[in-house]
């Protein structure tokens, strides 16, 4: 059986046990160097930090593994070190064989959950009448389907030709037109002469226009966030000597909050400490 169906399969079979009783994620990997698998009674896969893990399911650590996860109802991460073999239990992990683990507690857990769900603003096609609007959009980059810190209104997207201009417009929620301008290049950052008030949804729209009078248009939403939830994230974020599943469960939680911008900038600093990590790679991009 080819590995791509074999993940496929395995997938299937978690999905399947997280629908019993059961079978409700109790904990999260956080931290993983070096190799380990996890199973359950109908197959196995290969670990990967930020997989949810059940009740009743297995990791086998090899030698010289090392693994964190952290339970999402006491708060506590526990760190193992292989050769290990592990049960999750509903509050606890079992320890089969090995060394015991250390154990403390993230109060971060406790003070933000990890169980919301995902889903913020959508980026859009806008049709502009009079212009023939190709299929092939702008693709935005940020902020796209995020919340904004007040700190954080600048505006990246891909670009698809050399020397393009474009012309970039900032609405309110109402699709009010509050500042315009013409560039060239693949990002902006405003002026500080545009203040924006917290609190408040806003659109921005980027148009490029060709010469044969065809158009390339796609624009995003983003809410700057009101001054009472800066004051905290800013009691939320990390010390600079945070551990690294530290980083990871604020980096999760801003993502699943909508803060895609601010998340983007923990996974990013994920990724480049645990390269080997396929989901960090991913999240980081």
């Amino acid at each position: 059986m080819n590995t791509g169906l074999s993940l496929l399969l395995f997938s299937m079979l978690f999905i399947a046990q997280a629908q019993t009783a059961r079978a409700e994620a109790v904990a999260m990997i956080t931290d993983l160097q070096g190799q380990a698998t996890l199973s359950n009674d109908l197959s196995s896969m290969p670990a990967e930090i930020l997989n949810s893990l059940y009740p009743g399911n297995k990791l086998s650590l090899e030698k010289n593994t090392k693994l964190a996860m952290a339970y999402y109802s006491t708060g506590r991460e526990y760190a193992f070190t292989g050769p290990a073999t592990i049960e999750l239990g509903d509050e606890e992990p079992d320890l089969l064989n090995g060394k015991a683990a250390s154990s403390r507690e993230l109060k971060l857990i406790k003070e933000i959950g990890l169980d919301f769900d995902d889903g913020y603003l959508n980026q859009a096609a806008i049709v502009m009448r009079g212009l023939v609007i190709k299929k092939r959009q702008i693709k935005l980059l940020s902020p796209v389907n995020s919340k904004l810190l007040h700190n954080q209104t600048d505006f990246h997207w891909q670009s698809f030709a050399d020397n393009m201009q474009y012309r970039f417009t900032l609405m309110d929620g109402e699709g009010r037109n509050l500042f315009e301008t013409l560039i060239v290049g693949n990002k902006f950052k405003l002026p500080d002469s545009v203040k924006l008030p917290p609190g408040m949804l806003y659109r921005w729209m980027l148009e490029a226009r060709l010469d044969t009078d065809e158009a390339y248009v796609s624009s995003a939403g983003f809410e700057l966030v009101s001054d009472s939830v800066q004051q905290e994230v800013n009691g939320l974020r990390p010390a600079k000597e945070a551990s690294f599943s530290e980083l990871l469960i604020y980096a999760r939680f801003m993502q699943q909050q909508g803060f895609a911008v601010e998340s983007g900038k923990y996974w990013e600093m994920l990724s480049k400490q645990r390269p080997d990590s396929a989901e960090l790679q991913k999240l980081s991009k």
